[in-house]
């Protein structure tokens, strides 16, 4: 009577299961992130303005993690922020820095390097600027208008 071992091929078949089944969870949980991690998926964008003209400087969202995401202003007012945190964002607008003028010069109302205007100090404070906004998550607009 002739016998056949079954159980190397039933071990390969097992150990070949057992790898499938590793690689399809790494998959479903690596490609199932949450629809957060990549570019351009998470964002916060619009124009800042100061009296409906476009400001130049820096935009920065600071969210309930502290951590801030900054974006540069672009030359009609224009700004992105990527990935900010989900959850209330204090905001801040900071104007580019500005050249040294005599003091008896008259104010220009543009910033240095930019073709805005600077937006007034006192948004470059998240405790004064009183701006804030709640990120949800997604694609997001919000205009940031300012008054002097």
């Amino acid at each position: 009577m002739c016998t056949i071992d079954a159980r190397p091929q039933l071990r390969k078949l097992s150990a070949r299961f057992f790898c499938g089944l590793i690689v399809a969870s790494l998959v479903a949980v690596v490609g199932c992130g949450g629809g957060s991690s990549g570019p351009g998926k998470d964002s916060v964008s619009g124009k800042v303005t100061l009296n409906g003209a476009a400001v130049s400087g820096t935009v920065t969202f600071i969210g309930p993690d502290n951590r801030p995401v900054e974006s540069p202003i672009r030359p009609d007012g224009g700004y992105t922020i990527e990935k900010p945190a989900v959850g209330a964002n204090r905001i801040t607008v900071r104007g580019m820095l500005q050249p040294k003028l005599p003091k008896d010069a008259p104010p220009t109302g543009t910033t240095a390097g930019g073709s805005g205007a600077s937006p007034p100090e006192k948004y470059a404070n998240p405790n004064t600027s009183n701006l804030s906004f709640e990120v949800k998550g997604g694609k997001q607009t919000y205009d940031i208008p300012l008054t002097p």
